[in-house]
């Protein structure tokens, strides 16, 4: 991820990564990075017990469970060296489809759907689960493929309830044993 000449990504707090400051801070950057290089690597953005701030580029697998392997291996190997996960946000680009638009057509994927719109997804939850984040943000490119964004669809920050809660799904294996199940 870009970041601008004078930002320094902190390496060790023990705030909160899910608040809105440490979202929007990311979410501009990103933005940023979608506008110079016309794409955006998938990246996972960590808080560990100890307060240690970690990012990580991702690379997304082609199926669910691989993708779950990868963050559990993940998670182990952070617990391994006695630091678990205590935070997660994860960085993507993807198609989001309005639930209103999805009804009419629901055994469509997103990525196919006639009303899909791109987007950059900020998901994120704390070990418990009781913390989750989620913001979603539109864009589309012009004739000239510049990127134009538009309002934010989804803007939920450390919250215990709302469409956050139900988007962090993606994030349970970084937690193993210490996943509330809903």
């Amino acid at each position: 991820m870009i970041r601008r000449e004078n930002e320094k990504e902190p390496t060790q707090s023990s705030e909160s990564i899910l608040e809105k400051e440490f979202v929007d801070s990311i979410l501009e950057s990103a933005k940023e990075e979608l506008r110079i290089e016309g794409t955006l690597s998938p990246t996972l953005f960590l808080r560990l017990e100890s307060g240690k701030r970690v990012t990580l580029p991702v690379s997304l697998h082609e199926s669910d469970e691989d993708r779950q392997f990868y963050l559990a291996t993940l998670a182990k190997s952070f617990a391994g060296i006695g630091q678990p996960v205590e935070e997660a946000v994860f960085l993507v680009t993807g198609w989001y489809v309005e639930s209103e638009e999805s009804k009419d057509n629901r055994r469509i994927v997103p990525s196919r759907h006639p009303k899909r719109q791109e987007v950059l997804s900020l998901v994120g939850r704390n070990t418990d689960r009781t913390s989750c984040t989620l913001v979603i943000q539109p864009f589309r490119r012009n004739q000239k493929r510049e990127i134009l964004f538009e309002n934010l669809v989804a803007a939920e920050y450390a919250v215990s309830t709302g469409k956050a809660t139900e988007a962090v799904w993606f994030l349970d294996p970084l937690f193993p044993k210490r996943t509330r199940l809903f």
